[in-house]
């Protein structure tokens, strides 16, 4: 049977190097994402490989939509042997001074409970059957506060420690787990888009990478059951 990758948070950048890697092995994929119109570009794209791929629309944020989200894919392709999370940014930074417990809520609600929800949903039937991989895509704050670009850092700093554990646990059952954490402008992203202006392009102090080269370094992580996390810029 061939391997099942669920992308939840698929979009333009990193998802989409991550798709064609798959598809590119002979897995099916399954796309998921809240946007349907963005799903269906993504979709006839990979679909180009001449790879099975199906979308679903799911609110990640929402522990329902995310629990019908697996039960649709697990119908139409049996099982999920690998999954990929990283939402689209769904903020800006702000400082540390403004974030209230209002502000994290939703992205709390976003990255690390809805990680959460999408593992307990997917782990149970990957330990039973001693084999599966999670792969996470983490922004740079996750690993290290910057002044004035607090709020959605602390929590992906939740989703990577949380990460950090479960590795340890799940090991034994050939569940592998591979994070990889971003501190760069992935090209071909949504962020990176709304960065051309009718004047030109706006300047970042952070470099610009090929999502392909993360997708392979996101990979290498997964394969190295010692090395939980890649990180990029390697020397950040």
């Amino acid at each position: 049977m061939k391997k099942v990758i669920a992308i939840f948070g698929a979009g333009s950048g990193l998802a989409a190097s991550v798709a064609r890697q798959y598809a590119q092995r002979d897995c099916r994929i399954a796309l998921v994402a809240r946007n349907a119109g963005k799903l269906e570009l993504l979709q006839q794209s990979i679909s180009e490989t001449g790879a099975d791929v199906a979308s679903f629309v799911a609110d990640l944020a929402d522990s329902g939509a995310t629990s019908k989200a697996v039960s649709d894919v697990c119908s139409r392709f049996g099982r999920i042997d690998v999954v990929y999370f990283a939402p689209n940014p769904m903020s800006t930074f702000l400082p540390a001074t403004q974030v209230t417990p209002e502000i994290l809520q939703p992205l709390v609600d976003l990255y690390f409970f809805g990680l959460v929800n999408v593992i307990n949903a997917t782990l149970p039937e990957m330990r039973e059957r001693k084999g599966g991989g999670i792969l996470v895509a983490l922004g740079g704050t996750a690993r290290e506060g910057f002044p004035f670009l607090s709020g959605v850092g602390p929590a992906m700093a939740a989703a990577r420690n949380y990460l950090q554990s479960l590795q340890k646990e799940v090991a034994s059952d050939h569940v592998d787990i591979g994070v990889i954490t971003i501190t760069a402008i992935i090209q071909n992203s949504a962020f990176h888009q709304s960065l051309f202006t009718e004047s030109g392009k706006k300047s970042m102090p952070v470099p610009e990478v090929d999502p392909d080269h993360l997708a392979t370094l996101l990979d290498e992580a997964l394969c190295n059951p010692h090395k939980l996390e890649a990180i990029y810029p390697p020397e950040f």
